[in-house]
């Protein structure tokens, strides 16, 4: 199994809730081993979202997958994001990230890749 394909069958066992998404992130270290893992959270934010969020003059009020993975990195390890989100049918769909993780991801210059669904 791919890590792609893992990080779906992740996001997949996110429980569906109308008008949130289920995305899953894997940070793979340079060997190619999952050194951190994420996934959206309405309930919570993190000061890293936050700031970017005014940064870049969006309000996001959640924490997305990417930091959620990036964040459990305190060694800056990671090498490669793979970032996924499915449909209310488990269907992969575009999860590029949007401006605010953008924005994250240029202070992790350790990060050289990323690959999302669709």
């Amino acid at each position: 199994m791919s890590f792609l394909e893992y990080a779906l069958s992740k996001a997949r066992q996110i429980t569906y809730v109308r008008g949130q998404s289920r995305h899953y992130s894997v940070l793979l270290d340079k060997k190619n081993r999952i050194i951190s893992e994420g996934q959206n959270s309405y309930q919570k934010t993190h000061t890293t979202m936050h700031k970017a969020s005014r940064k870049v003059g969006l309000e996001k009020d959640y924490l997305h997958c990417e930091v959620a993975a990036l964040i459990k990195d305190k060694d800056r390890k990671g090498s490669k994001l793979i970032v996924v989100r499915v449909d209310s049918k488990g269907q992969a769909v575009n999860s590029e990230p949007c401006p605010v993780c953008k924005e994250v991801l240029r202070s992790f210059p350790n990060v050289k890749s990323i690959e999302f669904s669709v």
